[in-house]
């Protein structure tokens, strides 16, 4: 383990496993995590090919409670909780009132509460926003300034908010065999759990949330339980063997590859307060036909009058590999900058997500006869305009 790791980060509750097992370890959003073990190539391949094991205890939990919950939910997310119910889980974002994302999350409705799960690096940043904006909430439907339950001025406003980051591991088991694996070590199927729905389901007496989600575009589970139980389900699923195959514990390396084949945002990259949901292409989580919710107005107007950015696909047609903050150049001129690059395994070659002009965007996308470059300290590296996702996903809908 590398000795120049700032003793102050927070460490996983595997934090242990991963030094045992010789992992590279890194500073990511405030934690020291794996990088890799084995090799991100032969990482990112495992989960392609059968089975990868992730340590996801870095994100962020968030429990929102209380009567007026679901009206909470959506005068704070971009998206719409009525569109879910108990047992299921919706991908929204978080928006300030101009528009600009605070972050990209994912919502659990648990039937008598919502558990919000977040970024690693913006758990505080996500807290004091929306502490922030329960107090507007309350105070814009006390003024009648959106439909709430009608007790809502008789009876006040109950949300409760709290982060239960510390009381929850999360592990991520991806890759086509994740649904053998993990039915094999719970002792039950999990086949029949949908995608974007989960299950509390047991591991020996213990309570796991199987949520069918994850980051890596393969079919899988995220799996939530109590922090001193995690070394031996993490133990339990990376010795379970399924016709001579065994699961390949995968570090922060490979979980980035992974997402960038499939064109998803990472947060800082893709999506921050300077860029808007139709810029980052996820205008489908803006649900502006509900009611009231922050940054809805700034948003409307960018609907109506187009994003002057968007994200593009890139995929390099010479030897290289693109790198965050690379700009990109159509016909010689510079039309933005490459917001997550890397090299693709399985397809050999460089690609990258870019944020470029509309006017750019257009051009890539209906001249296919373009000058199309990456400039890298000075080179520019030939590239051709790619569909996202760049590998076809394989998640079980």
């Amino acid at each position: 383990m590398p000795s120049n790791i700032d003793v102050k980060l927070r460490r996983s509750p595997l934090h242990e496993e991963h030094v045992r097992l010789g992992a590279k370890m890194t500073e990511f959003g405030g934690f020291e995590m794996p990088l890799q073990y084995r090799g991100i190539r032969e990482e990112h391949m495992a989960v392609r090919q059968f089975c990868g094991l992730f340590d996801a205890s870095h994100m962020g939990e968030i429990e929102i409670s209380g009567r007026h919950r679901k009206e909470f939910v959506n005068y704070l997310l971009t998206n719409d909780a009525n569109r879910i119910g108990p047992g299921s889980a919706q991908y929204s974002l978080m928006c300030n009132n101009d528009g600009g994302v605070i972050d990209d999350l994912f919502v659990m409705d648990m039937g008598e509460r919502y558990i919000l799960v977040v970024n690693a690096s913006n758990t505080a940043t996500d807290l004091e926003h929306i502490l922030k904006v329960g107090d507007s909430f309350r105070q814009s439907y006390a003024a009648g300034n959106a439909s709430c339950s009608s007790d809502a001025l008789s009876e006040g406003v109950d949300v409760r908010i709290a982060d239960i980051s510390d009381t929850l591991a999360l592990l991520a088991l991806q890759g086509p065999g994740a649904e053998t694996v993990l039915g094999s070590v719970l002792g039950t199927s999990v086949s029949h759990i949908k995608y974007f729905s989960f299950e509390t389901l047991k591991y020996g007496e213990t309570d796991v949330i199987v949520s069918r989600t994850g980051y890596t575009g393969e079919d899988g589970f995220e799996l939530y339980l109590e922090p001193g139980r995690a070394v031996e389900l993490w133990r339990s699923l990376l010795e379970c063997e399924v016709d001579g195959s065994t699961v390949t514990p995968c570090g922060l390396g490979a979980r980035d590859s992974l997402r960038l084949e499939m064109g998803y945002s990472l947060y800082g990259h893709e999506l921050s307060t300077e860029i808007n949901p139709y810029e980052a292409g996820l205008g489908f989580t803006v649900r502006l036909d509900k009611a009231e919710f922050v940054g809805r107005e700034a948003l409307a107007g960018v609907k109506a009058s187009g994003p002057a950015r968007h994200i593009v696909g890139l995929k390099l047609v010479e030897r290289g590999v693109p790198r965050t903050s690379d700009r990109v150049c159509v016909n010689g001129e510079d039309v933005g900058y490459v917001t997550s690059g890397g090299f693709s395994p399985v397809l050999g070659a460089g690609i990258a997500l870019a944020l470029v002009s509309a006017e750019a965007a257009s051009v890539i996308s209906e001249d296919k006869s373009t000058s199309l470059s990456v400039v890298q300290r000075g080179r520019r590296l030939s590239a051709q305009a790619a569909k996202t996702p760049f590998v076809a996903p394989r998640v079980k809908r």
